[in-house]
């Protein structure tokens, strides 16, 4: 058997640094820096506002007759009716057609650009000759469209000989 040594509690190496003179760590908020530089560009966006706002009265004058009261009321509300016939509203997210309104060239490039995260999918192109190919769109032309058959042949097709795309599998 062993014999058991006695371990010692202190450390064998002692490392003596001096205290530091001075305080090493000042303090930081970010919130407080935060806070001071927003109300400075407040109160530089105040100042601006204000410089305006003399501008613009100092530009105003007084309306004397109430018929010109009137002919600016409408010169505002017609400058109004522009501006909002000129905002389109444009909706927040764009329809996309299903497959089926689809025509061949549009069927050809959504499956040329399926998504990668997705398995490709199989897909018949029924030729002029009433000839049906199954396999997947790997390639696309503006003139030509690259297939992948089923046993691993690849062979390339005319845009116009297509006569329909259907996707197999969904």
């Amino acid at each position: 058997m062993r014999k058991k040594t006695a371990r010692k509690a202190s450390p064998l190496l002692f490392q003596h640094t001096a205290p530091p003179a001075e305080n090493m760590q000042s303090t930081f908020s970010a919130k407080k820096e935060q806070s001071r530089r927003r109300r400075e560009e407040m109160d530089k966006a105040a100042l601006a506002k204000r410089a305006k706002q003399t501008d613009k009265d100092s530009n105003i004058g007084m309306i004397e007759s109430p018929a010109a009261v009137r002919d600016q009321i409408h010169d505002y509300n017609l400058e109004q009716a522009e501006k909002q016939e000129s905002q389109v509203r444009q909706p927040a997210f764009r329809r996309l057609k299903s497959f089926r309104e689809m025509g061949i060239e549009e069927r050809l490039t959504y499956l040329f650009n399926f998504p990668k995260q997705l398995p490709p999918v199989a897909c018949i192109l029924t030729v002029e000759e009433n000839q049906q190919i199954r396999g997947f769109i790997i390639g696309k032309d503006d003139k030509a469209v690259m297939v992948k058959l089923m046993d691993g042949e690849e062979i390339s097709l005319f845009t116009k000989k297509i006569t329909e795309v259907r996707m197999v599998g969904i």
